[in-house]
């Protein structure tokens, strides 16, 4: 019974940040960027992406974006983007050039399958740079759809929100194939959002870890997974040195 009070009130919750979601993003990353406009700082140099000011809110607004993607993913297939799902979803092999068990693959689905839209490629990324991330071309025609490089979040697959809300299911920024953050991309901090919509900001040191709960973040046993932590790494793009 417990557990059906719990799911329930994560539908709720989810309802609720669907509904007021993008309201409050909005005003919390546009009005600071409106008050830039208005009032420009003496000798500033105009830039064409105001965003770039304010990361940390386009930051949250992506990962709201994703979640709320992944949600309406999730009640139509019962289950957050698995390999099982591809075949389901993906009727015009939209996915099928992204390499099985990465993020890019799983992720792709969400636009796919309609939940994202065909020029959101952006969204995948957050504004830092990460290791080996390149711009989107916002190209997702077949072959084309978040290729490496193109998304640099880590996905946490095999979920859905019958799972603990508090398991981590995105996380940025991991360094490549290695369960370290970059202590460097995002200005020191990691952002790890959960099943139950909430983004969890954590310092990062600089050896790359994290720690919660007095145990490493990406420490199997740590109680947070509620062991069930399989991550599924963004594919890397060989820059040209």
């Amino acid at each position: 019974m417990a557990e059906v009070i719990e799911r329930a009130s994560m539908k709720l919750k989810y309802i609720a940040v669907k509904t007021f979601g993008f309201f409050l993003f909005s005003f919390l990353t546009f009005t600071p960027l409106a008050r830039a406009q208005s009032e420009p700082e003496k000798g500033a140099k105009e830039t064409k992406s105001p965003t770039a000011k304010f990361p940390v809110q386009e930051a949250r607004s992506r990962m709201l974006q994703l979640y709320l993607s992944l949600m309406d993913f999730e009640a139509d297939y019962g289950t957050f983007p698995t390999e099982d799902t591809v075949k389901e979803v993906d009727d015009s092999q939209l996915v099928d050039h992204l390499a099985k068990g990465s993020s890019n693959r799983f992720l792709a689905l969400l636009i796919a399958g309609g939940y994202m839209h065909p020029n959101a490629e952006t969204h995948f990324s957050l504004p830092f740079p990460a290791i080996n991330a390149i711009a989107a071309d916002q190209q997702v025609n077949k072959g084309k759809a978040l290729e490496a490089g193109e998304c640099s979040i880590t996905y946490n697959t095999g979920l859905s929100t019958s799972d603990e809300g508090g398991i981590p299911l995105l996380i940025y920024p991991v360094v490549p194939d290695k369960n370290i953050f970059d202590a460097k991309a995002a200005g020191g901090k990691a952002y790890v959002l959960r099943i139950d919509g909430e983004l969890k900001i954590y310092d990062v040191a600089e050896d790359g870890s994290v720690t919660v709960g007095g145990k490493s973040f990406f420490d199997p046993t740590n109680p947070m997974w509620a062991g069930k932590m399989k991550l599924c790494h963004p594919l890397v793009k060989k820059l040209a040195p």
